[in-house]
């Protein structure tokens, strides 16, 4: 069992912010790009993470954050060498930082006032707080596909108002609410179909109650694997290809389905 923790601390680069808290060997990163856009997290992007986490010692749980969309952008290149710059550098800082024993406290929102077709999943709103001696800080996850640019900002400041030292806000990036609404993106970011004044009070005050109920804690973590058959983009793009195939036959064949209309009308309208 882990019973002893690191602040928690942030490295940025350029539009990369990265967030990392230590226990024990394990280090706990969440990646953002806040307020600019951000989609999913390119494997090779977590990988090469991970082996310069392995490197310093630390075994790494990498999190995509999730939490700021307008369109749907794929991190670019750049993007991608700067969250790498941003992690290795608070992976370097992790190392140095001493830990000590914390405290944890949580709390749960179930969001009954939303719904799917308001971008909340039916996991709702659960809430982290991790106490140290130097600092106390929460890690807020909601059940939804992403979220609305610039709320997150607004959650992390007002949780910072009621005297937590940092927070991050997190989406699941479930796909339970896809399809539901007609809208851009065929869903609702988190926000986007809130009333974002009460929903940022909302997620306050649960942070409050999880602040109220730390308790002495200790944590542990275990990998596994799993072989699952997906749909990879081989299969995807298979299947697409063969629905273009069979488009652009059906084309061909009102071509000529109506090419032979034509001729006939033609014909009977000089035979009459």
């Amino acid at each position: 069992m882990i019973r002893k923790a690191s602040s928690m601390i942030r490295g940025r680069e350029g539009e990369a912010i990265v967030s990392g808290q230590a226990f024990g060997n394990v280090a706990l990163l969440t990646i953002t790009l806040a307020p600019e856009e951000m989609e999913d997290l390119p494997t090779v992007v977590s990988g090469e993470i991970e082996k310069e986490a392995s490197t310093r010692g630390f075994e790494v749980l990498v999190i995509d954050a999730h939490n700021s969309l307008v369109g749907q952008p794929s991190i670019t290149p750049l993007q991608a060498e700067r969250i790498i710059t941003a992690a290795v550098r608070v992976l370097d800082r992790l190392k140095a930082l001493s830990q000590d024993p914390f405290k944890v406290g949580s709390a749960y929102d179930a969001l009954d006032s939303y719904g799917l077709k308001d971008g909340i999943g039916p996991g709702g709103l659960s809430v982290l707080v991790l106490k140290t001696e130097s600092d106390t800080v929460s890690y807020i996850t909601i059940d939804g596909n992403n979220m609305q640019q610039g709320l997150r900002d607004r959650i992390v400041q007002s949780v910072k108002d009621i005297g937590v030292s940092d927070a991050e806000v997190m989406t699941t990036d479930t796909h339970l609410v896809t399809g539901l609404v007609r809208s851009p993106l065929g869903y609702y970011p988190v926000g986007a179909a809130l009333p974002t004044a009460s929903f940022v009070t909302q997620i306050t005050q649960t942070v409050q109650k999880a602040v109220a109920n730390l308790e002495e804690s200790s944590a542990g973590v275990s990998k596994f694997s799993l072989q699952m058959q997906v749909l990879g983009s081989e299969t995807f793009q298979s299947i697409t290809s063969f629905i273009g195939r069979v488009a652009r036959q059906i084309g061909r064949s009102f071509l000529w389905i109506e090419g032979g209309s034509f001729l006939l009308a033609v014909v009977i309208l000089f035979v009459v």
